[in-house]
């Protein structure tokens, strides 16, 4: 019986010792933030690691805009304009809706759309120009459904409907680019103007 007296002591001692550094730690883990900030200017991503807001992991990464824009000069000499884009604390499931919410997410499609629809480095181009563009608008809101990418989904949608076979609608989208966004002269002028 002294055994089993003897063995629940130290248990509980244990537990005492353990638990307050179990509750610590995740009390600590819960005030971890992970947060993801668009670069207005190129197109890039930057994830952010967070305790008490003391960055802990900072990763920068390309994405399709920022890699087709890489040898453009007015991108090569901006400074990078971080934009926060979503903030998630560790046992989180969603962010605050920030105004360039659906940036990231829209780079994401546009890369897809690149690739499946065989877009050529030239409308690779001007639709990037378009999207840094949109991205500096007074009118540019993730809510906003008059951008460049929900205009070429929607254009792609429609053509499918009307013309199924892939090389065409490569090819349609390929001139939908062209035509649309070629034009960037104006300082002033937004996506939504055209």
């Amino acid at each position: 019986m002294s055994l089993f007296k003897n063995s629940r002591k130290w248990f509980f001692r244990l537990v005492q010792s353990i638990l307050p550094t179990v509750i610590f730690c995740l009390i600590l883990i819960g005030m971890l933030n992970r947060s993801w900030y668009i670069d207005i200017n190129t197109g890039k991503v930057k994830t952010e690691i967070d305790l008490f807001s003391i960055v802990l992991r900072t990763q920068v990464s390309e994405t399709i805009i920022s890699q087709s824009l890489s040898d453009d000069p007015t991108v090569l000499r901006s400074s990078p304009h971080w934009k926060i884009s979503s903030r998630i604390p560790f046992f989180v499931s969603n962010s605050p809706h920030y105004r360039y919410h659906d940036a990231i997410y829209e780079s994401k499609n546009t890369a897809i759309m690149f690739d499946f629809y065989k877009i050529n480095e030239t409308n690779r181009k001007i639709f990037s120009r378009a999207m840094i563009r949109w991205w500096h608008s007074e009118n540019y809101s993730s809510l906003s459904l008059n951008g460049p990418c929900h205009n070429l989904e929607h254009y792609i949608a429609s053509e499918r409907a009307s013309n199924p076979t892939y090389q065409i609608l490569c090819e349609k989208a390929n001139h939908y680019i062209a035509e649309k966004y070629a034009d960037l002269s104006g300082e002033n002028k937004t996506c939504s103007d055209k």
